[in-house]
């Protein structure tokens, strides 16, 4: 008698199952690039910020719970159990391998389960990426989140510069020219030449077009790569390039995707012009002046950006019935004195050119466990 896993019913059984699997893959690939940034998310986060939105997701949570078990059945989730009853969805070595851009946007340490305190991180920055998006708000660290953040802070700064004069002005001007020519704010483009369709060299603003002589227009890039290696940074994925360090030399290290900003932006254009706000939640993973040294509030004299701060600190407890911390750990203080009046030694003063505002008080990592009233004998 045949084993079982040779039968024709077993086998079309498992072709059905595959062909579904490879569907799963091909469909979902967008949540696999989000999760490569936001390396794990919880149920409701992932309703919020892809399954709510997705053609085929559903607007339903339940419907979420069962594309996620779907997911897990086809062995592109797994779910990790943080403290408590929460849990995180992350990739499985399936999902990273699923498609070359997921490959070439995610590294190897995505199919690993993840320390506790990583966890508990993910789980942090995924819930306050949703609280945003559920206002009307787009969250991320792409192409658009850049040129929101740009556009705020030169609207405004514009804006400042028509309302001064004399050495206020000469100040501001300074100020705002300064934000222009931050590298840090300026995104990859070329100049694309309407009349023959032709693009110039990256970063590099042409007057006119090389081919035709008409004049062309700027065209921000949507995809940004790096190096790893010599640190090249282009649009295009390029198997061979020219070495960042030797440009007399080639390099054959594959380029990899990367954000375009190293900082979460939640934006979203209102009817007084462009409105974003920065979230910063604490990755045990980094110290606390190497997350605030990438934000773009460095200027002195620049605009105010709106700021919400979440602690990820093992010591830090948030009671919810009152509303308050009960416990403060040395990496909760640290954060909170860089935006305090009194600023850190270390730091540049934040307090100057960022408004530490909060949404969703009680969406803590350690909340005070409530126990239940005892019953009156």
């Amino acid at each position: 008698m045949l084993a079982p896993e040779l039968t024709p019913r077993t086998a079309r059984r498992r072709r059905r199952k595959g062909q579904r699997d490879d569907y799963l893959a091909c469909a979902h690939e967008q949540l696999f690039l989000m999760l490569a940034t936001l390396r794990a998310a919880s149920a409701e986060a992932l309703h919020t910020l892809y399954f709510a939105e997705h053609p085929d997701g559903g607007a339903s949570l339940r419907a979420t719970y069962r594309w996620l078990a779907a997911l897990e059945a086809a062995e592109l989730l797994e779910r990790q159990v943080i403290h408590g009853k929460r849990g995180v969805y992350r990739m499985t070595h399936r999902a990273y391998t699923s498609s070359p851009r997921v490959m070439r946007r995610a590294t190897d340490r995505f199919r690993h389960a993840m320390p506790p305190a990583i966890a508990g991180y993910a789980w942090m920055r995924a819930s306050i990426w949703a609280e945003p998006k559920n206002r009307g708000y787009r969250v991320g660290r792409g192409r658009d989140e850049l040129r929101a953040t740009r556009r705020f802070l030169i609207d405004n700064q514009k804006a400042r510069v028509a309302m001064l004069e004399g050495p206020e002005r000469r100040r501001a001007e300074h100020v705002l020219e300064t934000l222009r020519s931050d590298p840090t704010l300026t995104p990859l483009f070329r100049s694309h030449c309407g009349a023959c369709g032709s693009y110039g060299p990256l970063n590099q603003a042409l007057t006119a077009c090389a081919h035709c002589g008409a004049k062309p227009s700027q065209v921000a890039s949507e995809l940004r790569f790096e190096c790893p290696e010599c640190g090249r940074v282009s649009d295009g994925d390029d198997s061979e390039h020219e070495s960042a360090r030797d440009k007399r030399r080639k390099c054959t290290a594959a380029l990899r995707e990367t954000d375009h900003v190293l900082f979460d932006v939640a934006w979203r254009e209102g009817p007084a012009g462009m409105e974003v706000t920065l979230i910063v939640v604490d990755d045990p993973g980094r110290t606390i002046p190497e997350q605030l040294n990438v934000l773009p509030l460095r200027v002195a004299g620049q605009p105010i950006v709106p700021v919400v701060l979440r602690t990820t600190d093992e010591n830090s407890v948030f009671d919810s019935i009152a509303g308050t911390w009960i416990a403060t750990g040395a990496r909760h203080r640290e954060l909170l004195r860089a935006f305090s009046e009194d600023g850190d030694r270390r730091l540049f003063p934040f307090s100057k050119t960022a408004k530490v505002i909060d949404v969703r008080a009680d969406l803590q990592l350690r909340l005070r466990p409530s126990h239940p009233k005892k019953s009156e004998a």
